[in-house]
């Protein structure tokens, strides 16, 4: 799971690391919101700066977004350009507590 906004392209690059079996996988997003109970089992881990792990079951109530990925209209942007996005979501990400 991560928290990064990002184009079909991208997430099948930096999440699913260009691997054919899952070429599509990026084209639809589920987004919704966690709990704080959720949070506290959620960590990044120290080989990705996209991804995220929760340990456990992970019960999704919330759900903001199910179906196509909406921001698949990154796709006509750029590499350079995504990559700066993703790379501000990034350190913005340091900022908070």
């Amino acid at each position: 799971m991560t928290d990064i906004l990002m184009s079909p392209e991208d997430v099948h690059r930096n999440i699913f690391i260009g691997n054919p079996r899952y070429a599509d996988r990026g084209n639809y997003a589920i987004i919704f919101k966690v709990s704080n109970e959720q949070k506290s089992k959620i960590y990044k881990p120290d080989y990705s700066d996209y991804e995220f792990i929760h340990e456990g079951r992970l019960k999704i109530d919330e759900v903001i977004h199910s179906g196509g990925n909406p921001y698949k209209i990154l796709t006509g942007k750029k590499y350079d350009e995504r990559l700066r996005l993703i790379n501000v979501q990034v350190k913005s990400r340091k900022n908070c507590k």
